[in-house]
């Protein structure tokens, strides 16, 4: 609780460059993907980052939100390993034996002010959640 009110959302730390060159101004609800799937954080200009490089945050879910399927207190919506693969034919470091987790492409983008957030008030119904995230 007490990281929460100090950080209420997930951020993602974006070179203030590149956030103009794709519309995003700080504070702005973001999508982040790659092939395996996307998440929203919101944007934290930062000029200590390199233009070519996002960082987002990690481990972020909603307790607040239901447990049962597809909401599972929110974990499709933030959380950086919706983002990764951990098929350890294709992504599994043979010699230390993990997936990456700090170096992959992704391609980051605005949330459009019609899509939900986890600041509007109220869930998606069960079918949207599932298309928003892009769970089926």
């Amino acid at each position: 609780e007490s990281f929460r009110r100090i950080y209420p959302w997930p951020r993602v730390e974006i070179h203030p460059e590149a956030a103009a060159k794709l519309g995003i101004s700080d504070g702005d609800w973001t999508w982040i993907e790659t092939k395996k799937g996307r998440i929203m954080q919101k944007a934290k200009l930062f000029d200590g980052i390199h233009p070519n490089v996002v960082h987002a945050q990690h481990g972020w879910w909603y307790p607040e939100m239901p447990g049962e399927e597809p909401y599972l207190h929110g974990v499709w919506i933030s959380n950086v390993n919706v983002l990764t693969d951990d098929d350890p034919d294709k992504w599994c470091d043979e010699v230390l034996g993990c997936w990456t987790l700090r170096g992959f492409l992704c391609k980051v983008y605005k949330v459009s002010d019609e899509e939900w957030n986890p600041e509007k008030k109220g869930l998606p119904k069960p079918k949207e959640f599932k298309e928003l995230f892009k769970l089926e």
